[in-house]
């Protein structure tokens, strides 16, 4: 065992194919970051597509799922790494040195007197605006869990970072040139409630749309009108009725450092979905018509030329 250096070990199986065995044979199995994407494309591609089951045991369990639980009890029996590379990816041991920047320890219990921690109590962090975007909002009175260095991913945000600096300095403020920002947990937080409508009227963000990043974010006694064929004509038609409506945001698209928002379709009042939809069929009709007697003129103007030109090429013959 002093010589086992065996980085991948697969067996075959009766019926032709293959299972990742390495957890069974190797050594240090889990301290040593064999789990990499591309192995486990090749493993992908190799494994039975169905399950067996052992014969002869009646109404016995999954023969993979056995193999599958014998390979996490030694993967949980195999004791704790003994050097510091070994903890980097430990699917059950962390140092906090090795903690991404939105990761951390809740709560910090320690393992001996090293601080090596287990990884089942290691939770995600996130700013509150991607708390937002994913239809959640910061409870009152929660403190940030972590302050980390704000990055400046589009330009404007850039800009605003400097502005902030600059007025830090101004005020006597020692910022470093670095502006902080916090970070929270999920149990920080809490579902978004928008405020329902009032007399018609969408409340509306502060560019002009509302904030639909997922379907918890609607609004009540609203109507979302989401066929892409209506987009444009729902808004002509509410603003020549005078109803008010807004676009719903539905994300970001980033490019060459900027951020687009993704505006998809209208939301409007239920009390004017009906009648914007009937004015919606209406000037649809008008608009047939319209193109069909432009249709029927274009025709007769080619019938005209074309008899025309026959009575022009009779009268040259003769």
């Amino acid at each position: 065992m002093e010589d086992n250096r065996l980085l991948y070990v697969v067996a075959l199986g009766e019926d032709g194919f293959s299972r990742d065995v390495t957890a069974r044979y190797a050594r240090d199995y889990t301290a040593k970051g064999r789990r990499k994407e591309w192995w486990a494309r090749v493993v992908q591609a190799i494994i039975r597509p169905y399950c067996l089951v052992l014969i002869h045991i009646v109404n016995s369990p999954n023969r993979d799922d056995l193999e599958d639980d014998e390979a996490h009890i030694h993967q949980l029996t195999e004791g704790m790494p003994i050097t510091l590379a070994g903890f980097k990816d430990h699917p059950i041991y962390v140092f906090a040195r090795h903690l991404k920047q939105d990761r951390v320890i809740d709560p910090p219990t320690e393992l001996g007197s090293e601080p090596v921690y287990p990884r089942s109590p290691v939770i995600s962090l996130k700013t509150a605006e991607n708390w937002m975007r994913q239809g959640r909002t910061i409870r009152p009175g929660c403190q940030p869990m972590k302050m980390v260095k704000q990055r400046a991913v589009t330009i404007s945000r850039q800009r605003e970072m400097e502005l902030t600096i600059k007025c830090a300095k101004s005020g006597g403020h020692s910022t470093d040139g670095e502006v902080m920002q916090g970070l929270y947990a999920f149990s920080q937080t809490e579902l978004y409630m928008p405020e329902p409508i009032k007399n018609r009227i969408i409340p509306k963000n502060e560019f002009g749309n509302i904030d639909l990043f997922v379907p918890s974010m609607f609004l009540g006694g609203a109507v979302h009108i989401p066929y892409k064929w209506l987009f444009l004509w729902v808004m002509r038609i509410a603003r020549k009725l005078g109803f008010d409506y807004a676009e719903a945001m539905t994300g970001f698209e980033f490019k060459k450092r900027c951020a687009y928002p993704v505006l998809e379709d209208n939301v409007v009042a239920a009390e004017n979905e009906g009648v914007i939809i009937e004015a919606y069929l209406e000037a649809e009709q008008d608009a047939e018509e319209r193109a069909r007697a432009k249709r029927f003129d274009q025709v007769c103007k080619r019938w005209v030329r074309f008899i025309q030109g026959l009575r022009i090429c009779n009268r040259l013959q003769k």
